[in-house]
Protein backbone atom coordinates (compact mmCIF):
# COMPACT_ATOMS: atom_id res chain seq x y z
CA UNK A 1 0.00 0.00 0.00
CA UNK A 2 1.58 2.79 -0.88
CA UNK A 3 2.52 6.32 1.22
CA UNK A 4 -0.73 8.03 0.46
CA UNK A 5 -2.74 5.28 2.71
CA UNK A 6 -1.34 6.02 6.01
CA UNK A 7 -4.40 6.58 8.74
CA UNK A 8 -4.95 10.09 8.82
CA UNK A 9 -5.32 11.54 12.60
CA UNK A 10 -8.70 12.17 13.84
CA UNK A 11 -9.53 15.58 13.50
CA UNK A 12 -10.35 18.07 15.79
CA UNK A 13 -13.35 20.06 15.45
CA UNK A 14 -12.54 22.61 17.83
CA UNK A 15 -11.60 25.58 15.88
CA UNK A 16 -13.00 24.32 12.95
CA UNK A 17 -15.89 26.24 11.03
CA UNK A 18 -18.29 23.46 9.83
CA UNK A 19 -17.61 24.42 5.97
CA UNK A 20 -18.18 20.69 4.39
CA UNK A 21 -15.86 22.56 2.04
CA UNK A 22 -13.17 21.77 4.72
CA UNK A 23 -13.38 18.25 4.47
CA UNK A 24 -10.54 16.22 3.15
CA UNK A 25 -10.18 12.74 1.54
CA UNK A 26 -7.21 10.79 1.31
CA UNK A 27 -7.38 7.97 -2.01
CA UNK A 28 -4.91 5.34 -2.77
CA UNK A 29 -5.04 4.41 -6.66
CA UNK A 30 -2.57 1.65 -6.42
CA UNK A 31 -4.83 -0.45 -4.33
CA UNK A 32 -7.45 -3.11 -6.52
CA UNK A 33 -10.65 -2.76 -4.63
CA UNK A 34 -11.62 -0.69 -1.59
CA UNK A 35 -15.00 -0.69 1.06
CA UNK A 36 -16.11 2.17 2.65
CA UNK A 37 -19.05 2.56 4.97
CA UNK A 38 -19.61 5.70 6.64
CA UNK A 39 -22.70 7.27 7.02
CA UNK A 40 -22.46 11.09 6.05
CA UNK A 41 -24.67 14.41 6.20
CA UNK A 42 -25.60 15.35 2.59
CA UNK A 43 -23.28 18.45 3.18
CA UNK A 44 -20.13 16.59 4.18
CA UNK A 45 -21.04 13.81 1.42
CA UNK A 46 -20.98 16.50 -1.48
CA UNK A 47 -17.75 17.90 -0.20
CA UNK A 48 -16.54 14.55 -0.55
CA UNK A 49 -17.87 14.27 -3.97
CA UNK A 50 -15.92 17.34 -4.64
CA UNK A 51 -13.00 16.40 -4.05
CA UNK A 52 -13.26 13.08 -5.46
CA UNK A 53 -14.17 14.16 -8.83
CA UNK A 54 -11.64 17.06 -8.24
CA UNK A 55 -9.25 14.27 -7.80
CA UNK A 56 -9.91 12.31 -10.76
CA UNK A 57 -13.09 12.28 -12.58
CA UNK A 58 -15.26 14.86 -12.34
CA UNK A 59 -18.21 13.65 -14.43
CA UNK A 60 -18.57 11.04 -11.50
CA UNK A 61 -19.73 13.73 -9.22
CA UNK A 62 -23.46 12.67 -8.38
CA UNK A 63 -24.86 15.20 -5.72
CA UNK A 64 -26.70 14.21 -2.86
CA UNK A 65 -30.22 13.81 -2.05
CA UNK A 66 -30.83 15.86 1.35
CA UNK A 67 -30.95 13.76 4.11
CA UNK A 68 -28.69 10.88 2.14
CA UNK A 69 -24.57 10.75 1.69
CA UNK A 70 -23.01 9.22 -0.94
CA UNK A 71 -19.36 9.66 -1.50
CA UNK A 72 -18.12 8.70 -5.37
CA UNK A 73 -14.77 8.05 -6.82
CA UNK A 74 -13.95 7.39 -10.43
CA UNK A 75 -10.75 5.62 -11.84
CA UNK A 76 -9.13 3.95 -9.21
CA UNK A 77 -10.91 5.11 -6.37
CA UNK A 78 -13.70 4.01 -4.15
CA UNK A 79 -17.00 4.67 -3.29
CA UNK A 80 -19.90 4.80 -0.76
CA UNK A 81 -23.77 5.68 -0.72
CA UNK A 82 -26.82 5.25 1.52
CA UNK A 83 -30.23 4.14 0.28
CA UNK A 84 -31.80 5.62 -3.07
CA UNK A 85 -28.91 7.60 -3.77
CA UNK A 86 -26.59 5.36 -3.80
CA UNK A 87 -28.37 3.73 -6.36
CA UNK A 88 -28.22 6.91 -8.62
CA UNK A 89 -24.83 6.96 -7.60
CA UNK A 90 -23.88 3.76 -8.58
CA UNK A 91 -25.80 4.15 -12.01
CA UNK A 92 -24.51 7.24 -13.04
CA UNK A 93 -20.60 5.94 -12.37
CA UNK A 94 -21.92 2.64 -14.54
CA UNK A 95 -23.08 4.59 -17.69
CA UNK A 96 -19.78 6.42 -17.46
CA UNK A 97 -18.18 3.60 -17.71
CA UNK A 98 -18.07 2.06 -21.35
CA UNK A 99 -19.03 -1.44 -21.61
CA UNK A 100 -19.93 -1.91 -18.22
CA UNK A 101 -22.85 -4.02 -17.36
CA UNK A 102 -26.17 -2.30 -15.30
CA UNK A 103 -24.75 -2.93 -11.53
CA UNK A 104 -26.93 -4.91 -9.07
CA UNK A 105 -27.59 -4.89 -5.53
CA UNK A 106 -26.54 -7.27 -3.25
CA UNK A 107 -27.17 -7.84 1.12
CA UNK A 108 -24.62 -7.48 3.47
CA UNK A 109 -21.59 -10.09 3.42
CA UNK A 110 -22.67 -11.04 0.41
CA UNK A 111 -19.72 -11.68 -1.72
CA UNK A 112 -19.35 -9.09 -4.78
CA UNK A 113 -19.92 -10.38 -8.17
CA UNK A 114 -17.48 -9.14 -10.79
CA UNK A 115 -19.59 -7.09 -13.23
CA UNK A 116 -16.72 -6.49 -16.41
CA UNK A 117 -17.21 -4.68 -19.08
CA UNK A 118 -14.56 -3.05 -21.62
CA UNK A 119 -12.92 -0.39 -19.66
CA UNK A 120 -11.92 -3.64 -17.07
CA UNK A 121 -14.28 -1.86 -14.23
CA UNK A 122 -17.02 -2.82 -11.90
CA UNK A 123 -19.34 -1.08 -9.30
CA UNK A 124 -20.79 -3.24 -6.20
CA UNK A 125 -23.33 -2.34 -4.14
CA UNK A 126 -24.89 -3.80 -0.96
CA UNK A 127 -27.37 -3.33 1.77
CA UNK A 128 -31.12 -1.86 1.06
CA UNK A 129 -32.50 2.05 1.71
CA UNK A 130 -31.34 3.03 5.14
CA UNK A 131 -28.51 0.84 5.96
CA UNK A 132 -24.28 1.56 5.64
CA UNK A 133 -23.88 0.12 2.24
CA UNK A 134 -20.54 0.06 0.50
CA UNK A 135 -19.62 0.59 -3.11
CA UNK A 136 -16.99 -0.74 -4.70
CA UNK A 137 -14.80 -0.05 -7.66
CA UNK A 138 -12.27 -3.13 -9.07
CA UNK A 139 -9.37 -3.02 -11.38
CA UNK A 140 -9.09 -6.24 -13.03
CA UNK A 141 -5.65 -7.54 -13.63
CA UNK A 142 -7.51 -10.29 -15.21
CA UNK A 143 -10.53 -11.23 -17.13
CA UNK A 144 -11.97 -12.65 -13.42
CA UNK A 145 -11.20 -11.16 -10.71
CA UNK A 146 -11.62 -12.29 -6.87
CA UNK A 147 -14.68 -11.66 -5.09
CA UNK A 148 -14.62 -9.21 -3.19
CA UNK A 149 -16.33 -9.74 0.65
CA UNK A 150 -18.35 -6.22 2.22
CA UNK A 151 -18.62 -6.59 5.65
CA UNK A 152 -21.22 -4.14 7.37
CA UNK A 153 -20.45 -2.05 9.77
CA UNK A 154 -22.34 0.62 11.95
CA UNK A 155 -22.85 4.46 10.65
CA UNK A 156 -21.58 7.20 12.21
CA UNK A 157 -22.75 9.60 14.42
CA UNK A 158 -25.24 11.09 11.88
CA UNK A 159 -24.07 14.85 13.25
CA UNK A 160 -21.00 14.19 11.71
CA UNK A 161 -17.87 12.41 11.50
CA UNK A 162 -14.32 13.11 12.31
CA UNK A 163 -12.58 10.37 10.84
CA UNK A 164 -13.10 7.01 8.99
CA UNK A 165 -10.87 4.33 8.35
CA UNK A 166 -13.06 0.49 7.22
CA UNK A 167 -11.94 -2.05 5.23
CA UNK A 168 -11.69 -5.32 4.63
CA UNK A 169 -8.42 -7.14 4.64
CA UNK A 170 -6.48 -6.88 1.47
CA UNK A 171 -8.83 -3.61 0.61
CA UNK A 172 -8.34 -0.27 -0.42
CA UNK A 173 -8.56 2.45 2.85
CA UNK A 174 -10.29 5.56 1.95
CA UNK A 175 -10.32 8.21 5.11
CA UNK A 176 -12.51 10.84 5.36
CA UNK A 177 -12.29 13.61 7.62
CA UNK A 178 -15.10 16.59 7.97
CA UNK A 179 -15.98 18.80 10.23
CA UNK A 180 -19.81 18.88 11.54
CA UNK A 181 -22.00 19.55 8.63
CA UNK A 182 -24.47 22.27 8.48
CA UNK A 183 -28.24 21.58 8.12
CA UNK A 184 -29.84 20.88 4.85
CA UNK A 185 -32.18 23.51 3.45
CA UNK A 186 -34.41 20.58 1.79
CA UNK A 187 -34.67 17.45 -0.29
CA UNK A 188 -34.99 16.92 -4.16
CA UNK A 189 -35.77 13.47 -5.75
CA UNK A 190 -32.55 11.34 -6.05
CA UNK A 191 -30.41 11.74 -8.72
CA UNK A 192 -31.46 15.60 -8.83
CA UNK A 193 -29.37 18.11 -8.01
CA UNK A 194 -30.69 20.47 -5.57
CA UNK A 195 -30.79 24.44 -6.25
CA UNK A 196 -28.26 25.51 -3.76
CA UNK A 197 -25.56 23.44 -2.48
CA UNK A 198 -23.44 24.34 0.48
CA UNK A 199 -19.91 25.08 -0.57
CA UNK A 200 -21.52 26.60 -4.13
CA UNK A 201 -22.25 30.05 -2.84
CA UNK A 202 -25.20 29.58 -0.38
CA UNK A 203 -25.40 32.33 1.85
CA UNK A 204 -29.12 31.70 3.31
CA UNK A 205 -27.89 28.15 4.97
CA UNK A 206 -26.87 28.88 8.71
CA UNK A 207 -22.97 28.20 9.99
CA UNK A 208 -23.30 26.80 13.59
CA UNK A 209 -20.77 28.35 16.39
CA UNK A 210 -17.37 26.71 16.59
CA UNK A 211 -15.09 26.90 19.25
CA UNK A 212 -12.23 29.28 17.74
CA UNK A 213 -10.21 29.37 21.56
CA UNK A 214 -10.51 26.21 24.18
CA UNK A 215 -11.33 27.79 27.37
CA UNK A 216 -8.75 28.18 29.66
CA UNK A 217 -8.70 26.42 33.42
CA UNK A 218 -9.51 28.99 36.44
CA UNK A 219 -8.29 28.28 40.13
CA UNK A 220 -10.27 30.20 42.38
CA UNK A 221 -9.63 30.14 46.40
CA UNK A 222 -12.18 29.24 49.40
CA UNK A 223 -13.26 32.65 50.68
CA UNK A 224 -12.18 34.65 48.36
CA UNK A 225 -13.88 36.71 45.56
CA UNK A 226 -13.51 35.26 42.20
CA UNK A 227 -13.88 36.26 38.38
CA UNK A 228 -13.26 34.56 35.17
CA UNK A 229 -13.96 36.40 31.99
CA UNK A 230 -13.24 34.20 28.82
CA UNK A 231 -12.35 35.46 25.64
CA UNK A 232 -14.56 37.56 23.52
CA UNK A 233 -12.84 35.35 20.26
CA UNK A 234 -13.33 32.02 22.30
CA UNK A 235 -16.23 31.11 20.08
CA UNK A 236 -16.84 32.41 16.39
CA UNK A 237 -19.51 32.11 13.81
CA UNK A 238 -19.13 32.23 10.12
CA UNK A 239 -22.06 33.62 9.61
CA UNK A 240 -21.13 37.71 9.04
CA UNK A 241 -23.62 39.64 11.36
CA UNK A 242 -24.74 36.67 13.59
CA UNK A 243 -24.59 37.63 17.28
CA UNK A 244 -23.65 35.03 20.12
CA UNK A 245 -25.51 34.37 23.02
CA UNK A 246 -23.76 32.69 25.66
CA UNK A 247 -24.73 31.02 28.70
CA UNK A 248 -23.48 28.04 31.36
CA UNK A 249 -24.29 25.55 33.04
CA UNK A 250 -21.84 22.36 35.14
CA UNK A 251 -20.45 19.71 32.01
CA UNK A 252 -23.38 17.35 32.69
CA UNK A 253 -26.16 20.08 31.88
CA UNK A 254 -26.95 20.82 35.31
CA UNK A 255 -26.82 24.24 37.32
CA UNK A 256 -24.02 26.28 38.28
CA UNK A 257 -23.51 25.53 42.19
CA UNK A 258 -25.08 28.83 44.23
CA UNK A 259 -22.18 30.59 44.59
CA UNK A 260 -20.93 30.99 41.21
CA UNK A 261 -22.73 33.71 39.18
CA UNK A 262 -22.52 33.98 35.22
CA UNK A 263 -23.10 37.31 33.58
CA UNK A 264 -23.38 36.61 29.73
CA UNK A 265 -23.54 40.27 29.29
CA UNK A 266 -19.80 40.31 29.71
CA UNK A 267 -18.88 36.81 29.44
CA UNK A 268 -17.54 36.69 33.40
CA UNK A 269 -18.12 33.80 36.30
CA UNK A 270 -17.85 35.71 39.69
CA UNK A 271 -18.69 33.94 43.00
CA UNK A 272 -17.13 33.75 46.98
CA UNK A 273 -16.86 30.03 47.03
CA UNK A 274 -16.98 28.23 50.49
CA UNK A 275 -15.66 25.69 52.05
CA UNK A 276 -17.81 23.39 50.96
CA UNK A 277 -17.18 24.72 47.70
CA UNK A 278 -13.48 23.20 47.75
CA UNK A 279 -12.96 20.43 45.18
CA UNK A 280 -13.14 20.80 41.22
CA UNK A 281 -16.40 21.81 38.57
CA UNK A 282 -16.37 21.04 34.87
CA UNK A 283 -17.98 24.45 33.31
CA UNK A 284 -19.83 24.44 30.24
CA UNK A 285 -20.18 27.71 28.61
CA UNK A 286 -22.42 27.64 25.46
CA UNK A 287 -22.12 29.74 22.51
CA UNK A 288 -25.74 30.09 20.26
CA UNK A 289 -26.41 32.23 17.28
CA UNK A 290 -29.48 33.84 16.47
CA UNK A 291 -30.81 30.70 14.45
CA UNK A 292 -30.19 28.46 17.76
CA UNK A 293 -27.48 26.85 16.55
CA UNK A 294 -24.86 25.93 19.43
CA UNK A 295 -21.09 25.25 20.13
CA UNK A 296 -19.61 24.85 23.78
CA UNK A 297 -16.62 24.27 25.26
CA UNK A 298 -15.71 22.94 28.93
CA UNK A 299 -13.18 24.11 31.55
CA UNK A 300 -12.22 22.51 35.08
CA UNK A 301 -12.54 25.27 37.94
CA UNK A 302 -10.89 24.57 40.99
CA UNK A 303 -11.59 25.37 44.28
CA UNK A 304 -8.64 25.59 46.50
CA UNK A 305 -9.06 25.06 50.12
CA UNK A 306 -8.30 27.95 52.50
CA UNK A 307 -8.08 26.38 56.08
CA UNK A 308 -10.04 27.10 58.53
CA UNK A 309 -9.68 26.84 62.17
CA UNK A 310 -11.58 24.25 64.56
CA UNK A 311 -14.90 25.64 65.81
CA UNK A 312 -16.63 25.11 69.06
CA UNK A 313 -19.97 22.74 67.93
CA UNK A 314 -21.46 22.19 71.46
CA UNK A 315 -19.53 23.88 74.44
CA UNK A 316 -18.60 21.56 77.05
CA UNK A 317 -21.06 20.97 80.36
CA UNK A 318 -19.72 21.68 83.55
CA UNK A 319 -18.97 18.41 85.73
CA UNK A 320 -18.69 17.53 89.52
CA UNK A 321 -16.52 14.70 91.24
CA UNK A 322 -15.79 13.77 94.81
CA UNK A 323 -13.25 14.10 97.21
CA UNK A 324 -11.52 10.48 97.71
CA UNK A 325 -13.64 9.32 94.41
CA UNK A 326 -11.91 8.20 91.19
CA UNK A 327 -13.09 11.10 88.65
CA UNK A 328 -13.17 10.03 85.01
CA UNK A 329 -14.56 12.75 82.02
CA UNK A 330 -14.49 12.43 78.71
CA UNK A 331 -15.19 15.56 75.69
CA UNK A 332 -17.84 14.25 73.37
CA UNK A 333 -16.64 13.47 70.13
CA UNK A 334 -18.54 15.89 68.55
CA UNK A 335 -17.65 18.78 71.06
CA UNK A 336 -15.43 20.37 68.11
CA UNK A 337 -15.22 19.94 64.43
CA UNK A 338 -12.99 21.18 61.43
CA UNK A 339 -15.09 22.47 58.31
CA UNK A 340 -11.98 21.46 56.25
CA UNK A 341 -12.58 18.11 55.22
CA UNK A 342 -10.11 15.40 55.63
CA UNK A 343 -8.51 17.99 58.30
CA UNK A 344 -7.78 15.70 61.79
CA UNK A 345 -7.87 17.56 65.54
CA UNK A 346 -5.36 17.09 68.28
CA UNK A 347 -6.35 18.04 71.89
CA UNK A 348 -4.29 19.38 74.69
CA UNK A 349 -5.56 20.72 78.01
CA UNK A 350 -4.97 23.57 80.61
CA UNK A 351 -6.76 25.36 83.34
CA UNK A 352 -8.82 28.50 82.00
CA UNK A 353 -5.82 30.67 82.73
CA UNK A 354 -2.94 28.46 81.08
CA UNK A 355 -1.70 27.36 84.34
CA UNK A 356 -0.86 23.09 83.97
CA UNK A 357 -3.72 21.13 85.37
CA UNK A 358 -3.08 20.12 89.14
CA UNK A 359 -1.18 16.88 90.11
CA UNK A 360 -4.06 15.07 91.09
CA UNK A 361 -6.03 15.75 87.67
CA UNK A 362 -4.55 13.88 83.68
CA UNK A 363 -5.63 14.14 80.40
CA UNK A 364 -5.57 11.68 77.43
CA UNK A 365 -5.76 13.22 74.48
CA UNK A 366 -6.30 10.33 72.49
CA UNK A 367 -9.59 9.56 73.79
CA UNK A 368 -9.86 13.21 75.10
CA UNK A 369 -10.26 11.78 78.54
CA UNK A 370 -9.68 13.38 81.92
CA UNK A 371 -9.18 11.62 85.02
CA UNK A 372 -7.58 11.44 88.85
CA UNK A 373 -8.77 11.16 92.48
CA UNK A 374 -9.36 14.81 94.02
CA UNK A 375 -8.04 14.73 97.66
CA UNK A 376 -8.69 17.30 100.34
CA UNK A 377 -6.60 20.13 99.08
CA UNK A 378 -8.34 19.39 96.15
CA UNK A 379 -11.95 20.35 97.35
CA UNK A 380 -13.21 23.37 95.19
CA UNK A 381 -13.63 25.08 91.55
CA UNK A 382 -11.07 24.23 88.49
CA UNK A 383 -11.21 26.40 85.36
CA UNK A 384 -10.45 24.05 82.98
CA UNK A 385 -9.90 24.54 79.27
CA UNK A 386 -9.86 22.35 76.50
CA UNK A 387 -7.89 23.00 73.02
CA UNK A 388 -8.76 21.33 69.59
CA UNK A 389 -5.83 22.19 66.93
CA UNK A 390 -6.40 21.31 63.25
CA UNK A 391 -2.86 20.03 61.44
CA UNK A 392 -2.41 23.82 60.12
CA UNK A 393 -2.03 24.92 63.80
CA UNK A 394 -5.54 27.03 63.83
CA UNK A 395 -6.99 26.24 67.20
CA UNK A 396 -10.70 26.78 69.00
CA UNK A 397 -11.01 25.94 72.62
CA UNK A 398 -13.64 25.93 75.74
CA UNK A 399 -13.71 25.86 79.27
CA UNK A 400 -15.89 24.16 81.34
CA UNK A 401 -16.30 24.09 85.59
CA UNK A 402 -14.91 20.99 87.36
CA UNK A 403 -16.68 21.05 90.99
CA UNK A 404 -14.61 18.98 93.32
CA UNK A 405 -17.05 18.20 96.59
CA UNK A 406 -16.24 17.81 100.28
CA UNK A 407 -16.22 14.58 101.81
CA UNK A 408 -15.70 15.21 105.20
CA UNK A 409 -12.59 14.28 107.38
CA UNK A 410 -12.45 13.68 110.84
CA UNK A 411 -10.31 16.49 113.09
CA UNK A 412 -6.81 15.28 113.61
CA UNK A 413 -4.51 15.77 116.34
CA UNK A 414 -1.85 17.43 115.19
CA UNK A 415 0.61 18.19 118.38
CA UNK A 416 -0.26 16.32 121.64
CA UNK A 417 -1.64 18.07 124.60
CA UNK A 418 1.54 18.25 127.13
CA UNK A 419 0.86 17.17 130.48
CA UNK A 420 0.26 19.68 133.31
CA UNK A 421 0.54 20.68 137.19
CA UNK A 422 -1.26 22.13 139.85
CA UNK A 423 -0.74 22.84 143.21
CA UNK A 424 -3.24 22.20 146.48
CA UNK A 425 -4.70 25.57 147.14
CA UNK A 426 -3.17 27.50 144.11
CA UNK A 427 -5.39 28.55 141.42
CA UNK A 428 -4.92 26.92 138.03
CA UNK A 429 -4.75 27.40 134.42
CA UNK A 430 -4.48 26.19 131.14
CA UNK A 431 -4.99 26.82 127.54
CA UNK A 432 -5.03 23.90 124.83
CA UNK A 433 -3.01 25.38 122.11
CA UNK A 434 -5.49 26.45 119.04
CA UNK A 435 -2.94 23.97 117.01
CA UNK A 436 -3.52 20.88 118.95
CA UNK A 437 -5.86 19.43 116.51
CA UNK A 438 -6.78 20.40 112.60
CA UNK A 439 -9.67 19.78 110.20
CA UNK A 440 -8.48 18.73 106.85
CA UNK A 441 -11.59 19.56 105.19
CA UNK A 442 -11.08 22.89 104.45
CA UNK A 443 -13.29 26.26 106.11
CA UNK A 444 -14.40 23.36 108.89
CA UNK A 445 -14.71 24.49 112.73
CA UNK A 446 -13.83 22.77 115.32
CA UNK A 447 -15.83 22.85 119.06
CA UNK A 448 -13.91 21.71 122.12
CA UNK A 449 -14.56 19.57 125.54
CA UNK A 450 -13.14 17.92 128.18
CA UNK A 451 -13.63 14.93 130.42
CA UNK A 452 -12.20 12.72 132.61
CA UNK A 453 -10.08 9.92 130.31
CA UNK A 454 -12.42 7.55 131.60
CA UNK A 455 -15.10 9.71 130.32
CA UNK A 456 -16.34 11.34 133.35
CA UNK A 457 -16.87 14.77 134.35
CA UNK A 458 -13.99 16.58 135.34
CA UNK A 459 -14.03 17.41 139.60
CA UNK A 460 -15.75 20.58 141.00
CA UNK A 461 -12.77 22.01 141.46
CA UNK A 462 -11.55 22.10 137.74
CA UNK A 463 -13.67 23.78 135.02
CA UNK A 464 -13.38 24.42 130.81
CA UNK A 465 -14.20 27.26 128.60
CA UNK A 466 -14.39 25.58 125.14
CA UNK A 467 -14.45 28.96 123.88
CA UNK A 468 -10.73 29.77 124.39
CA UNK A 469 -9.80 26.05 125.01
CA UNK A 470 -9.24 27.14 128.94
CA UNK A 471 -8.83 25.15 132.13
CA UNK A 472 -9.16 26.75 135.02
CA UNK A 473 -10.43 26.28 139.57
CA UNK A 474 -7.62 25.62 142.75
CA UNK A 475 -7.36 22.65 143.63
CA UNK A 476 -7.85 21.76 147.57
CA UNK A 477 -5.78 19.08 149.69
CA UNK A 478 -8.59 16.48 148.53
CA UNK A 479 -7.96 16.83 145.06
CA UNK A 480 -4.04 16.22 145.85
CA UNK A 481 -3.13 13.19 143.49
CA UNK A 482 -2.78 12.92 139.48
CA UNK A 483 -6.17 13.20 137.07
CA UNK A 484 -6.28 11.90 133.35
CA UNK A 485 -8.24 14.34 131.54
CA UNK A 486 -9.60 14.18 127.71
CA UNK A 487 -9.78 17.01 125.13
CA UNK A 488 -12.62 16.15 122.28
CA UNK A 489 -12.27 18.61 119.23
CA UNK A 490 -15.33 17.84 117.17
CA UNK A 491 -16.18 18.98 113.52
CA UNK A 492 -19.25 20.19 112.05
CA UNK A 493 -20.25 17.02 110.88
CA UNK A 494 -20.14 15.34 114.37
CA UNK A 495 -16.72 13.73 114.13
CA UNK A 496 -14.19 14.67 116.32
CA UNK A 497 -10.57 13.58 117.35
CA UNK A 498 -9.34 13.48 120.92
CA UNK A 499 -5.98 13.52 123.15
CA UNK A 500 -5.49 13.08 126.90
CA UNK A 501 -2.95 14.42 129.64
CA UNK A 502 -2.20 14.35 132.94
CA UNK A 503 -2.93 17.15 135.30
CA UNK A 504 -1.22 16.39 138.48
CA UNK A 505 -2.18 18.42 141.90
CA UNK A 506 0.93 18.81 144.08
CA UNK A 507 0.43 18.74 148.04
CA UNK A 508 0.83 21.83 150.27
CA UNK A 509 1.25 20.16 153.81
CA UNK A 510 -1.77 21.28 156.23
CA UNK A 511 -1.18 20.77 160.13
CA UNK A 512 -2.71 18.02 162.21
CA UNK A 513 -6.09 19.09 163.96
CA UNK A 514 -8.00 18.46 167.06
CA UNK A 515 -11.05 15.88 166.12
CA UNK A 516 -12.38 14.93 169.57
CA UNK A 517 -10.87 16.86 172.38
CA UNK A 518 -9.46 14.84 175.35
CA UNK A 519 -11.77 14.53 178.38
CA UNK A 520 -10.52 15.06 181.59
CA UNK A 521 -10.13 12.38 184.12
CA UNK A 522 -9.75 11.21 187.89
CA UNK A 523 -7.65 8.97 189.70
CA UNK A 524 -6.72 8.36 193.19
CA UNK A 525 -3.60 8.27 195.45
CA UNK A 526 -1.62 5.22 195.50
CA UNK A 527 -3.72 3.64 192.86
CA UNK A 528 -2.15 2.61 189.82
CA UNK A 529 -3.81 5.25 187.07
CA UNK A 530 -3.79 4.56 183.13
CA UNK A 531 -5.24 6.45 180.24
CA UNK A 532 -5.42 6.11 176.90
CA UNK A 533 -5.49 9.05 174.07
CA UNK A 534 -8.15 7.82 171.62
CA UNK A 535 -6.81 7.28 167.98
CA UNK A 536 -9.16 9.37 166.58
CA UNK A 537 -8.56 12.27 168.86
CA UNK A 538 -6.58 14.12 166.37
CA UNK A 539 -6.09 13.91 162.67
CA UNK A 540 -4.20 14.84 159.78
CA UNK A 541 -5.46 16.69 156.25
CA UNK A 542 -2.86 15.61 154.34
CA UNK A 543 -3.96 12.37 152.76
CA UNK A 544 -1.05 9.53 154.10
CA UNK A 545 0.42 12.05 156.35
CA UNK A 546 1.52 9.84 160.16
CA UNK A 547 1.13 11.60 163.36
CA UNK A 548 3.40 11.28 166.12
CA UNK A 549 2.46 11.85 169.50
CA UNK A 550 4.44 13.88 172.73
CA UNK A 551 3.01 14.75 175.96
CA UNK A 552 3.76 18.17 178.79
CA UNK A 553 2.06 20.00 180.94
CA UNK A 554 -0.18 22.56 179.97
CA UNK A 555 2.37 24.98 180.58
CA UNK A 556 4.78 23.11 178.34
CA UNK A 557 6.73 21.63 180.83
CA UNK A 558 7.95 18.38 181.78
CA UNK A 559 5.08 15.63 183.11
CA UNK A 560 5.86 14.76 186.84
CA UNK A 561 7.83 11.92 187.74
CA UNK A 562 5.12 9.81 188.73
CA UNK A 563 3.20 10.29 185.40
CA UNK A 564 4.86 8.53 182.02
CA UNK A 565 3.53 8.78 178.27
CA UNK A 566 3.84 6.06 175.70
CA UNK A 567 4.09 7.60 172.42
CA UNK A 568 3.38 4.47 170.08
CA UNK A 569 0.17 3.68 172.10
CA UNK A 570 -0.75 7.24 173.45
CA UNK A 571 -0.94 5.97 176.58
CA UNK A 572 -0.45 8.16 180.25
CA UNK A 573 0.26 5.58 183.04
CA UNK A 574 1.72 5.73 186.48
Amino acid sequence: MSAANAAAPRADTRGVPPDPRDATVEIDQSVAGAVLRPKLDADVASNVLGKLAAFQRPEALVSPDRGETAVIGAGATSAAASGDMAWSAVQALGARTAGTPEPSRMEPGETARPLGGASGWSTLIAAPDGMDVGLGAEERAAPTPAPTTLVPVQAADAQGIASTDEHTDGAERLMVSAAEPRPAEGRTDAGETPATKPGDGDETANDAPFVAEGLSDAVATEDSAFSYQFAAGAFSDTDAGDVLTYTATLADGSALPTWLRFDPATRTFSGTPGNTDVGTLAVRVIATDSSGSSASDDFTLTVANTNDAPIVVAGLTDTTTTEDVAFTFTVPAGAFADPDTGDSLAYIVTLADGSPLPAWLSFDPATRTFSGTPGNTDVGTLAVRVIATDSSGSSASDDFTLTVANTNDAPTLANPIADRSATEDSAFSYQVPIGAFGDPDAGDSLAYSATLADGSPLPAWLSFDPATRTFSGTPANDDVGTLAVRVIATDGSGSSASDDFTLTVANTNDAPIVVAGLTDTTTTEDAAFTFTVPAGAFADPDTGDSLAYTATLADGSPLPAWLSFDPATRTFSG
